[in-house]
Protein backbone atom coordinates (compact mmCIF):
# COMPACT_ATOMS: atom_id res chain seq x y z
CA UNK A 1 0.00 0.00 0.00
CA UNK A 2 0.96 3.33 -1.33
CA UNK A 3 0.93 6.36 1.50
CA UNK A 4 2.54 9.15 -1.08
CA UNK A 5 1.37 12.69 -0.40
CA UNK A 6 -1.34 13.58 -3.33
CA UNK A 7 -0.10 16.38 -5.25
CA UNK A 8 -2.12 19.18 -6.58
CA UNK A 9 -2.89 20.33 -9.58
CA UNK A 10 -4.06 23.51 -8.87
CA UNK A 11 -2.03 25.64 -11.49
CA UNK A 12 -2.62 23.58 -14.30
CA UNK A 13 -5.07 23.83 -16.46
CA UNK A 14 -7.43 20.95 -17.94
CA UNK A 15 -5.55 21.01 -21.75
CA UNK A 16 -2.00 20.69 -19.64
CA UNK A 17 -3.45 18.19 -17.50
CA UNK A 18 -4.66 16.22 -20.70
CA UNK A 19 -1.05 16.94 -22.53
CA UNK A 20 0.59 15.55 -19.74
CA UNK A 21 -1.12 12.14 -19.74
CA UNK A 22 -0.50 11.63 -23.41
CA UNK A 23 2.81 11.23 -22.57
CA UNK A 24 4.93 7.80 -21.52
CA UNK A 25 7.18 9.60 -18.57
CA UNK A 26 4.35 10.26 -15.59
CA UNK A 27 4.90 7.80 -12.49
CA UNK A 28 1.67 5.95 -12.13
CA UNK A 29 0.84 7.39 -9.08
CA UNK A 30 1.33 10.92 -10.88
CA UNK A 31 -0.82 9.68 -13.22
CA UNK A 32 -3.31 8.87 -10.96
CA UNK A 33 -3.57 12.25 -9.33
CA UNK A 34 -3.84 13.76 -12.92
CA UNK A 35 -6.71 11.32 -13.11
CA UNK A 36 -8.31 12.25 -9.96
CA UNK A 37 -7.99 16.20 -10.43
CA UNK A 38 -10.06 15.63 -13.97
CA UNK A 39 -12.77 13.87 -11.98
CA UNK A 40 -13.50 17.02 -10.43
CA UNK A 41 -16.28 19.16 -12.59
CA UNK A 42 -14.62 22.46 -12.37
CA UNK A 43 -12.11 20.47 -15.05
CA UNK A 44 -14.56 18.78 -16.61
CA UNK A 45 -16.70 22.20 -17.56
CA UNK A 46 -19.10 20.32 -15.43
CA UNK A 47 -19.36 17.00 -17.58
CA UNK A 48 -20.28 14.42 -15.44
CA UNK A 49 -19.66 11.90 -17.99
CA UNK A 50 -16.02 12.78 -18.27
CA UNK A 51 -15.86 13.11 -14.45
CA UNK A 52 -16.88 9.88 -14.40
CA UNK A 53 -14.83 8.82 -16.77
CA UNK A 54 -11.41 9.33 -14.98
CA UNK A 55 -12.46 9.10 -11.93
CA UNK A 56 -13.28 5.49 -12.70
CA UNK A 57 -9.58 5.27 -14.66
CA UNK A 58 -7.93 6.44 -11.26
CA UNK A 59 -10.03 3.77 -9.57
CA UNK A 60 -8.57 0.99 -11.58
CA UNK A 61 -5.27 2.15 -11.69
CA UNK A 62 -4.97 2.48 -7.77
CA UNK A 63 -6.20 -0.73 -7.36
CA UNK A 64 -3.53 -2.03 -9.77
CA UNK A 65 -1.18 -0.15 -7.27
CA UNK A 66 -2.85 -1.09 -4.46
CA UNK A 67 -2.62 2.52 -3.66
CA UNK A 68 -5.14 2.99 -1.09
CA UNK A 69 -5.09 6.46 -0.10
CA UNK A 70 -5.05 7.44 -4.22
CA UNK A 71 -8.34 5.11 -4.25
CA UNK A 72 -9.93 6.47 -1.47
CA UNK A 73 -9.39 9.73 -3.58
CA UNK A 74 -11.09 8.86 -6.53
CA UNK A 75 -14.26 6.98 -4.43
CA UNK A 76 -14.93 10.21 -2.68
CA UNK A 77 -14.88 12.52 -6.20
CA UNK A 78 -16.82 10.19 -8.41
CA UNK A 79 -19.33 10.32 -5.35
CA UNK A 80 -19.43 13.93 -5.40
CA UNK A 81 -20.03 13.51 -9.20
CA UNK A 82 -23.40 11.00 -8.88
CA UNK A 83 -24.44 13.21 -6.36
CA UNK A 84 -24.49 16.19 -8.36
CA UNK A 85 -26.36 14.47 -11.13
CA UNK A 86 -29.02 13.08 -8.33
CA UNK A 87 -27.83 9.42 -8.23
CA UNK A 88 -27.78 9.12 -4.40
CA UNK A 89 -27.51 4.94 -4.80
CA UNK A 90 -24.20 5.50 -6.90
CA UNK A 91 -22.66 8.80 -4.58
CA UNK A 92 -23.47 7.28 -1.60
CA UNK A 93 -21.81 3.60 -2.28
CA UNK A 94 -18.84 5.26 -3.77
CA UNK A 95 -18.08 7.68 -0.31
CA UNK A 96 -18.75 4.41 1.96
CA UNK A 97 -16.06 3.06 -0.39
CA UNK A 98 -13.50 6.17 0.36
CA UNK A 99 -14.85 5.87 3.87
CA UNK A 100 -13.99 2.42 4.28
CA UNK A 101 -10.67 2.29 2.74
CA UNK A 102 -9.64 5.82 4.38
CA UNK A 103 -10.39 4.22 7.46
CA UNK A 104 -8.53 1.03 6.87
CA UNK A 105 -4.95 2.93 6.19
CA UNK A 106 -5.87 5.64 9.11
CA UNK A 107 -6.63 8.74 6.44
CA UNK A 108 -8.45 10.83 8.60
CA UNK A 109 -9.03 13.46 6.24
CA UNK A 110 -10.54 10.97 3.45
CA UNK A 111 -12.75 9.30 7.08
CA UNK A 112 -14.23 13.24 7.55
CA UNK A 113 -14.94 14.32 4.24
CA UNK A 114 -16.13 10.81 3.35
CA UNK A 115 -18.72 11.28 5.71
CA UNK A 116 -19.67 15.20 5.18
CA UNK A 117 -20.32 13.66 1.71
CA UNK A 118 -22.77 10.96 3.04
CA UNK A 119 -24.74 13.98 5.37
CA UNK A 120 -24.86 15.93 2.27
CA UNK A 121 -26.09 13.37 0.05
CA UNK A 122 -28.80 12.38 2.73
CA UNK A 123 -29.78 16.16 3.55
CA UNK A 124 -30.20 17.12 -0.17
CA UNK A 125 -33.06 14.11 -0.15
CA UNK A 126 -34.65 15.34 3.36
CA UNK A 127 -33.13 12.56 5.45
CA UNK A 128 -32.65 14.87 8.30
CA UNK A 129 -31.67 12.93 10.91
CA UNK A 130 -29.20 10.59 9.01
CA UNK A 131 -27.70 13.47 7.64
CA UNK A 132 -27.27 14.97 10.99
CA UNK A 133 -25.70 11.90 12.56
CA UNK A 134 -22.79 12.03 9.81
CA UNK A 135 -21.72 15.51 10.07
CA UNK A 136 -21.51 15.25 13.63
CA UNK A 137 -19.65 12.09 13.38
CA UNK A 138 -17.24 14.21 10.66
CA UNK A 139 -17.05 16.81 13.12
CA UNK A 140 -15.81 14.60 15.92
CA UNK A 141 -13.19 13.30 13.41
CA UNK A 142 -12.16 16.92 13.19
CA UNK A 143 -12.12 18.38 16.36
CA UNK A 144 -10.18 14.40 17.22
CA UNK A 145 -6.88 15.51 14.46
CA UNK A 146 -7.83 19.70 14.94
CA UNK A 147 -8.66 19.32 10.81
CA UNK A 148 -11.47 21.96 11.09
CA UNK A 149 -10.91 22.94 7.48
CA UNK A 150 -14.00 21.93 6.44
CA UNK A 151 -15.94 22.78 9.92
CA UNK A 152 -17.63 26.10 8.41
CA UNK A 153 -19.67 24.08 6.01
CA UNK A 154 -20.03 21.47 7.89
CA UNK A 155 -21.31 23.37 11.01
CA UNK A 156 -23.70 25.41 8.77
CA UNK A 157 -25.34 22.12 7.68
CA UNK A 158 -26.00 20.93 11.45
CA UNK A 159 -27.30 24.73 12.30
CA UNK A 160 -29.83 24.35 9.18
CA UNK A 161 -30.71 20.68 10.23
CA UNK A 162 -31.37 21.79 13.74
CA UNK A 163 -33.60 24.99 12.81
CA UNK A 164 -35.79 22.72 10.51
CA UNK A 165 -36.12 19.96 12.97
CA UNK A 166 -37.69 22.95 15.86
CA UNK A 167 -34.27 23.15 18.08
CA UNK A 168 -33.38 26.90 17.49
CA UNK A 169 -30.79 27.40 20.31
CA UNK A 170 -28.94 24.44 19.15
CA UNK A 171 -29.01 25.80 15.52
CA UNK A 172 -27.79 28.84 16.63
CA UNK A 173 -24.55 28.05 18.87
CA UNK A 174 -23.85 25.91 15.39
CA UNK A 175 -24.52 29.01 13.22
CA UNK A 176 -21.70 30.47 15.67
CA UNK A 177 -19.64 27.59 15.25
CA UNK A 178 -19.88 28.17 11.33
CA UNK A 179 -19.04 31.73 12.08
CA UNK A 180 -16.11 31.14 14.18
CA UNK A 181 -14.09 29.17 11.99
CA UNK A 182 -14.78 31.08 8.96
CA UNK A 183 -13.73 33.70 10.65
CA UNK A 184 -10.38 32.05 11.55
CA UNK A 185 -10.01 31.11 8.17
CA UNK A 186 -10.84 34.34 6.51
CA UNK A 187 -13.35 32.47 4.06
CA UNK A 188 -15.73 35.34 2.80
CA UNK A 189 -18.16 32.95 1.45
CA UNK A 190 -18.97 31.38 4.84
CA UNK A 191 -18.68 34.39 6.92
CA UNK A 192 -21.93 35.79 4.95
CA UNK A 193 -23.94 32.34 5.19
CA UNK A 194 -23.13 32.09 8.51
CA UNK A 195 -23.91 35.66 9.84
CA UNK A 196 -26.87 35.61 7.28
CA UNK A 197 -28.13 32.40 9.26
CA UNK A 198 -27.62 33.88 12.40
CA UNK A 199 -29.53 37.31 11.84
CA UNK A 200 -32.49 34.63 11.32
CA UNK A 201 -31.74 32.14 14.31
CA UNK A 202 -31.83 35.43 16.68
CA UNK A 203 -35.29 36.54 14.59
CA UNK A 204 -36.45 33.27 15.48
CA UNK A 205 -35.74 33.44 18.71
CA UNK A 206 -37.13 36.74 19.12
CA UNK A 207 -33.89 38.71 19.82
CA UNK A 208 -34.19 41.49 16.91
CA UNK A 209 -30.96 43.71 18.31
CA UNK A 210 -29.03 40.60 17.84
CA UNK A 211 -30.48 39.73 14.37
CA UNK A 212 -30.12 43.15 12.89
CA UNK A 213 -26.24 42.83 14.01
CA UNK A 214 -25.91 39.80 12.29
CA UNK A 215 -27.86 41.26 9.43
CA UNK A 216 -25.10 43.97 8.63
CA UNK A 217 -22.57 41.75 9.37
CA UNK A 218 -23.64 39.39 6.64
CA UNK A 219 -24.25 42.51 4.09
CA UNK A 220 -20.78 43.56 4.77
CA UNK A 221 -19.44 40.35 3.42
CA UNK A 222 -21.85 40.24 0.69
CA UNK A 223 -20.29 43.45 -0.21
CA UNK A 224 -16.98 42.58 -0.05
CA UNK A 225 -17.39 39.68 -2.25
CA UNK A 226 -19.02 41.60 -5.28
CA UNK A 227 -16.92 44.33 -4.57
CA UNK A 228 -13.57 41.85 -5.32
CA UNK A 229 -15.55 39.66 -8.03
Amino acid sequence: MSLTPLFSQEDLSREQILRALEGNELHDTSRVDYYNELAWPVYSYDQADSSIYYAEKAIELSKKLNDLKRLSVAHRRIGITYANISDIKSAIFHQEESYRISKEIGFKRGMLLALNNIGVAYLNNEVLNTALTYFLNSLKIAEETGDFSSAPSIYANCGMIYRRTGDLERSKDYFMKAKYYSDLQKNAEMQMISNSNLSTSYRLLKNLDSAAYYLEEAKKYYNDNTSSS
